[in-house]
């Protein structure tokens, strides 16, 4: 039988209702008059997980953290990485520097002392981060002892088609984004969101996989709450009603396809793995989708 390929699997831990700056969701103190399902779901995520002797990183946000810190213990108990999510799950990219270094840094550094745990990563909540503040704060970053970022996504709404969508280097800082395809001429985002829940299976399937092979790298990014068809329905609309909810019920039986099919491994693992090869990254440059092996 011939080895599995590898993929990063990774988990933006967070519940049902986290909808960055959207109020009363986006409130810490707002958060348990919704009903948390976080328990539930992240115990389902593991036994998946656990069944399929995968393993991935989960990027943590501090203040759910806080209200359950058991779940991390079983987290980590269970081989995972953990990895940082910011501490109230706000985007990043509009805040005041005030703001900007509690969600990045003093959240962070409180998060590692009280679970003891060496993180290595983080990403942006609803990939909020830019190029440009990556750079500003190389050295604090290599400071932190932060080793890499997710945070850049090659899709339109939410980053730049222009990203890199292989792993690419930002001074020390590696940056290793979710697998984005083109589909008719538009960026899809085949392992992530409602792309990978809506889209035909049979695609997102094919176009990862065929990702996989022809650049030797597959990242899939999702969260526990979409292993969760039944959660309550939150009063939104139009896009946002979509992107939550659409395909909702594809989710399990998908990301159990891919674990069936790859072995799923956690980011900072993956990269100790490519510390053994000869291979290197190149700097992080933008560049047109053309460029990029699909």
């Amino acid at each position: 039988m011939s080895k599995k390929r590898q993929l990063l699997l990774t988990i933006d831990w967070e519940d049902w209702f986290h909808l960055c700056d959207i109020e009363p969701y986006s409130l810490v103190k707002a958060w348990p008059t919704f009903g948390f399902r976080i328990e539930q779901n992240t115990r389902r995520t593991l036994a998946l997980l656990r069944k399929h002797n995968a393993h991935a990183t989960f990027f943590v946000i501090g203040a759910l953290a806080e209200l359950f810190p058991h779940l991390i213990h079983e987290i980590a108990a269970e081989g995972h990485e953990l990895a940082w999510h910011g501490t109230t799950h706000h985007t990043w990219s509009g805040l005041s520097h005030e703001h900007l270094m509690e969600e990045w840094f003093e959240g962070l550094n409180r998060f590692r002392q009280k679970f003891n745990c060496n993180v290595q990563g983080f990403r942006a909540p609803m990939w909020s981060l830019t190029e440009p503040l990556l750079r500003e704060f190389q050295n604090r970053l290599k400071e932190e002892g932060l080793s890499y970022d997710s945070s850049l996504v090659p899709l339109a709404v939410v980053g730049n088609t222009a990203y890199p969508r292989t792993p690419t280097r930002i001074g020390d800082l590696v940056e290793l984004p979710p697998t984005i395809v083109t589909f008719f001429g538009i960026a899809a985002p085949v392992s992530m969101s409602w792309g990978f829940r809506w889209l035909p299976g049979w695609y997102v399937k094919w176009m990862n996989s065929r990702f996989a092979r022809k650049n030797d790298y597959l990242m899939l990014a999702i969260h526990p709450w979409e292993l969760d068809p039944d959660q309550p329905k939150l009063p939104v609309g139009g896009g946002l009603y979509f992107t939550h909810y659409a395909g909702l019920r594809n989710t399990e039986r998908r990301l159990e396809w891919f674990l069936e099919r790859f072995q799923a491994i956690g980011c900072s693992a993956w990269l100790d793995q490519q510390k053994e090869k000869p291979a290197s990254y190149p700097e992080f440059a933008l560049r047109s989708p053309k460029q990029v092996k699909e």
